[in-house]
């Protein structure tokens, strides 16, 4: 602790004789009274507290700020002891000091602590006295205390401040920190700069600090001109090289700073750092650089260096060759941008700005034209350095012929538009020749005996037509999936109907291999917002499964229950089961059950992909459960049911064969296809049995020739004709007189949406896929009404 202040003492010794003054005068004479008011505003106005006890330690004097800092009244306080009024450490240490002041004549001047009414432990600088009474007796002692606690934690403060400073500076072994008075000589010299300059502190202190320089930077008067610059910039950073005691050299990164008080300079501190093994890494940095340099040159690999702003590049032979120039050219930013191509010179422009401006990496790829117009895709992959106070100093980094990988790219996109137009082409290939079977088969099963008798050979060549035929959609259904084309047509349905659509699709499957089929589904109408015709796909697809993997006479449950705003269906099986390793890839496409292809009923592995697919996009999932081989397996789709209370639909079910011959209306018919079979199957179909007046041509240009005979009512147009499309027929078609009353129809193996579009600009009015349900074309044919040419008023 501190010594109390001797002016302030020496203040507080005044007051106290003043008191005694003034309490000597109370006592001798009573016309003293005006005395004692002074005496009172005085004790109120001092800067600290006041009071006065007897011998005994009671108190019969305080003032106000006595009153508050002891927490208790005055007329509580007066005739009481330290002891009844303040703990007893406080009370035994203030008990002491009054004991010394009534002993010593002088008074005593100490250090008190007291909690305050803030509840906060006050330091204050006391002054204790006696008082002498009547007959000069040692009767009384005053106190009088200033509040110190604020300088006292100010000073501690201080010290502790200092204490910290010191040993990190004494920590700071690595650095070495010294101090210089203004006239460069050492001021004061911590323990890494003996570790690091081999002085110690008496050895040095008051010794010139250029000593610490290498004599050729002391000739050239360095020390001078650091000191200078740090006193006009306000710090001086270096890297240089400087010499210990033993005369060694080592380089080291330096910081002087000038040290103030007030405005004026006392002194400059220093702080000092050994990067010597950090120079030979970069000398040795430089060395491999060079070398690098040299493997670079003689790979593909091309190397350029910049210093910004841009102006003179550096580029070695194989970054030149990149653009088409010599390796003796002289390069600068202006030949970089001549020679880009003019798509990718503003792009590229933007690239390096945005990775100087950013402090980031540098990644382009661009195209680079030689003087002959040989185009060559490069990447140039680089980044900028910058300096200590963030300003960029170099714009380096590497090129790479990429012309190669870009145009294996661009072979990929070309073989995957390729692969895309195979798969239509293959369709069409193969629904043109379903297109007379379906028919033929159709005409075989007539009731007046034109069959033949061949009904089983009939009937299961019928269904492997459609077998083919859905083969062929999921085909399709992959290409558009694999473009994200794949859309629903949604609207309310009940999956009682949808389940019953799918139940009658499959079971012809299922009874052929004697499976027992249950469904069970709740009453009532469960109604989802979905697209009637995906979701039967689903629910086919899980059923064909599972007759076709479970042996014959096999059990197979449809289930469903509504949970919680869903329905879970349920399709469980007692087949062959689902290997665990084959559970997690089940929903793949391609993928197929290697294990058991001898249970396979053929397909092409893409059904259950389709079927996930299908579920996702009306907002549902799909899961496949099995104990493994021969335990059978169960696939749980659960779908989100639609709540609102909407109108239930009705789809038409039952038997789809129609007899339609009395209400078709007879009509003249144009039927144009390269196909003869099945232009001569059809033409057979509508007009032997359905009563229709037919034509038939196989070309386009046979086509026009025979509607310009024939007048047909209805055209049924191939789109793929020898000699004109069925596009140009149909065109030609609607510019002939009477063309406009005619309705066309596209009969056709292309079945995507821009095939429908086409027709459509066209001139087509409908647009079939092959091979159609003979029955859906005649339905078609009996409800088609006539076009009308629009006419004024």
């Amino acid at each position: 602790m501190r010594e109390p202040d001797d002016d302030l003492l020496e203040m507080m010794a005044s007051i106290g004789g003043q008191v005694g003054q003034f309490i000597e005068r109370r006592w001798a004479e009573e016309a003293l009274r005006e005395s004692e008011g002074r005496f009172a505003r005085f004790m109120q106005h001092l800067p600290g507290l006041a009071w006065i006890k007897d011998a005994e330690g009671r108190y019969v004097y305080a003032n106000e700020a006595a009153e508050r800092a002891f927490r208790a009244p005055r007329s509580d306080l007066y005739g009481r002891t330290d002891e009844e009024v303040f703990p007893p450490e406080t009370a035994a240490q203030f008990r002491g000091h009054d004991r010394r002041a009534l002993g010593s004549g002088e008074g005593v001047q100490v250090v008190e602590t007291l909690e305050h009414e803030d509840g906060v432990l006050h330091h204050s600088l006391v002054s204790k006295f006696s008082m002498p009474g009547p007959a000069g007796e040692a009767a009384l002692v005053g106190g009088i205390a200033i509040d110190v606690t604020e300088r006292l934690r100010a000073e501690e403060a201080l010290r502790r401040s200092e204490e910290r400073l010191r040993l990190i500076v004494e920590s700071a072994t690595d650095y070495a920190i010294f101090t210089l008075d203004p006239d460069g000589r050492v001021a004061s010299w911590n323990s890494g700069a003996r570790n690091l300059l081999g002085y110690e502190e008496r050895e040095i202190v008051g010794k010139d600090g250029s000593l610490l320089f290498i004599p050729e930077d002391i000739e050239r008067g360095v020390p001078e001109q650091e000191i200078r610059k740090a006193l006009d910039q306000g710090r001086a950073e270096n890297e240089r090289w400087h010499v210990r005691k033993d005369g060694t050299r080592f380089w080291a990164s330096g910081l002087l700073m000038p040290m103030r008080d007030g405005g004026e300079v006392v002194g400059l501190l220093k702080i000092m750092r050994d990067t010597t093994e950090q120079k030979r890494t970069e000398q040795e940095l430089a060395v491999s650089r060079e070398r690098l340099d040299l493997v670079v040159n003689s790979s593909e690999v091309g190397l350029w260096y910049c210093d910004l702003p841009f102006d003179r590049l550096i580029w070695n032979a194989k970054c030149k060759e990149h653009f088409g120039l010599p390796p003796d050219a002289e390069v600068t930013i202006d030949t970089f941008y001549e020679r880009l191509h003019p798509d990718d010179r503003e792009p590229t422009r933007r690239a390096i700005g945005r990775s100087i401006e950013g402090r980031s990496e540098y990644d382009a790829e661009f195209r680079t034209v030689d003087p002959q117009g040989r185009v060559r895709w490069v990447r140039a992959i680089g980044q900028p350095f910058y300096d200590v106070e963030g300003t960029p100093l170099r714009f380096d980094g590497i090129t790479v012929d990429v012309t190669g990988r870009i145009r294996q790219e661009e072979a990929l996109r070309e073989a995957d538009r390729r692969k895309d137009e195979f798969l239509a082409t293959l369709a069409h290939e193969l629904r043109n020749p379903l297109a007379p079977i379906r028919t033929a088969l159709h005409l075989m099963a007539r009731p007046d005996g034109s069959g033949g008798g061949h009904e089983p050979e009939r009937a299961m060549a019928e269904r492997q037509v459609v077998h083919l035929a859905r083969l062929i959609d999921d085909l399709m259904d992959v290409a558009r999936i694999s473009k994200g084309k794949l859309d629903l047509h949604t609207e309310v349905v009940d999956l009682h109907t949808v389940v019953r659509q799918a139940v009658e699709t499959a079971r012809t499957h299922i009874d052929d291999r004697r499976h027992r089929l249950t469904v069970s589904i709740p009453e009532g109408p469960i109604l989802l917002e979905a697209d009637p015709t995906r979701l039967e796909q689903v629910f086919w697809n899980l059923l064909n499964n599972a007759a076709k993997y479970t042996e014959p006479g096999g059990q197979i449950d449809l289930t469903a229950e509504t949970v919680d705003g869903q329905v879970v269906v349920r399709v469980r099986d007692t087949g062959i089961g689902i290997d665990p390793e084959m559970l997690p890839r089940l929903f793949q496409m391609f993928v197929q059950v290697g294990e058991h292809r001898q249970h396979a009923q053929g397909g092409l592995g893409i059904g259950l992909g389709l079927v996930r697919t299908l579920v996702e996009l009306h907002g549902g999932t799909i899961e496949a459960h099995s104990e493994g081989p021969g335990t059978g397996s169960e696939f749980v789709v659960r779908l989100p049911m639609l709540l609102a209370t909407s109108p239930v639909p009705t789809r038409p079910g039952g038997d789809r064969r129609r007899d339609t011959e009395a209400d078709v209306p007879r009509r003249r018919i144009l039927i144009v296809d390269d196909n003869a079979d099945a232009a001569n199957v059809l033409a057979k179909l509508l007009g032997r049995l359905h009563g229709q007046d037919v034509r038939v041509a196989h070309d386009g240009p046979a086509g026009l020739e025979a509607a310009e005979a024939f007048r047909p009512e209805v055209a049924l147009l191939d789109i793929g004709l020898p000699g004109m499309s069925g596009h140009e027929v149909a065109r030609t078609l609607r510019g002939q007189p009477g063309g406009e009353q005619m309705t066309l129809i596209a009969l056709t193996g292309w079945g995507q949406e821009a095939d429908r579009q086409r027709s459509k600009e066209a001139g087509f009015d409908l647009h079939l896929v092959k091979p159609v349900d003979p029955d859906d074309l005649i339905e078609l044919l009996r409800t088609i009404a006539p076009r009308t040419t629009p006419t004024d008023g």
